[in-house]
């Protein structure tokens, strides 16, 4: 256990949050987009570009991708959110990308 006048050590990764907010019917009107939506999160992926991400639980509540270390926000919005299916056809009624500094991942 620490003492109040022991500092832990902490490295910071600063990462790229992107959240979904989908449409109240998302169950319904992402079948016929899922399959380009999950090809491009899949080609993120595999590029060393996202480290995960998914919709919560209900779906309707929205979606989180979090972004590898430096991934920027210019990026994430031109070539992953204006690409994406989900986003050119309705399924996502906002979105928002935050920067988001990670603690946990390397203690």
């Amino acid at each position: 256990m620490l003492r109040a006048t022991q500092r832990l050590r902490v490295q910071l990764n600063r990462l790229q949050v992107l959240k979904y907010e989908y449409v109240h019917d998302v169950m319904e009107k992402r079948g016929p987009h899922r399959e380009g939506h999950i090809a491009l999160a899949k080609k993120w992926k595999d590029a060393g570009k996202v480290k995960l991400g998914g919709a919560f639980d209900p779906a309707s509540q929205g979606a989180m991708i979090v972004f590898a270390p430096g991934v920027e926000a210019a990026e994430i919005e031109a070539d992953f959110v204006r690409q994406d299916p989900y986003v050119a056809h309705g399924v996502v009624k906002g979105w928002e990308i935050a920067a988001w500094n990670d603690v946990v991942e390397n203690l």
